[in-house]
């Protein structure tokens, strides 16, 4: 099997189990999952943080970043609860916005990627990557707004900001790997790497868009 189609069977996996537990269970297994999600993460980072701090030029930097990185990780991880508390669809929806710019990104990308984003962090991003994100989660924006009674440019406003923190939180994923030498954070999901490889671009957007919502919304 192809490393595309294991990463496409397991994101739709995933998929299939957020929706189950964003609508279906209760909220204490939401809770649950929340903070076993958080722990798997907790772990890969710490992990990082080992295999880096070996490291003495860049020793400082790297724990600075990993603290930093920590602190941000327990932000997503009470944003998302937040947000679920108030609407599960407000979870599912910042959830769209993340994956719509991670799918969005890969397939743009592949197809043509060729003006790098930040080549000494993270040497497979490009501009047009991120592009093609932005378009997807509007297009997909647009669709919710001519359904829903919704103002469209708070709307619109948030959900890019959103994404340019998600477009961030990918880079600084990426830039701790890169100072702890490794190519993904761990290996537990198949064809997406570990934990903090999925949910990275969520660390500063599900704290973004929590604060969105409470700003525009209330």
């Amino acid at each position: 099997m192809s490393n595309l189609a294991l990463r496409i069977m397991t994101g739709l996996v995933l998929l299939v189990l957020l929706s189950i537990l964003l609508f279906v269970l209760p909220a204490s297994w939401v809770l649950g999952s929340f903070v076993m999600l958080g722990v798997l993460a907790f772990h890969e980072l710490f992990m990082m943080y080992k295999r880096g701090s070996n490291n003495r030029k860049l020793h400082d930097v790297f724990t600075l970043a990993v603290m930093g990185y920590s602190m941000c990780l327990v932000s997503a991880m009470v944003a998302l609860w937040l947000l679920y508390q108030k609407n599960s669809w407000l979870a599912a929806a910042m959830f769209a916005i993340v994956m719509g710019m991670d799918v969005g990104g890969y397939f743009a990308g592949k197809a043509w990627g060729k003006t790098k984003l930040c080549p000494s962090i993270s040497p497979g991003k490009t501009v047009e990557g991120v592009l093609g994100g932005i378009l997807l989660v509007c297009i997909g924006t647009c669709v919710v707004l001519g359904q829903k009674a919704l103002p469209w440019l708070s709307t619109l406003a948030l959900v890019l900001s959103t994404a340019a923190f998600a477009v961030i939180g990918d880079l600084l994923e990426s830039w701790i790997k890169r100072m702890a030498d490794v190519k993904d954070s761990g290996s537990l999901l198949p064809g997406h790497g570990g934990v903090l490889d999925r949910i990275d671009s969520m660390i500063l957007a599900a704290p973004a868009f929590y604060l969105g919502i409470q700003v525009l919304y209330g």
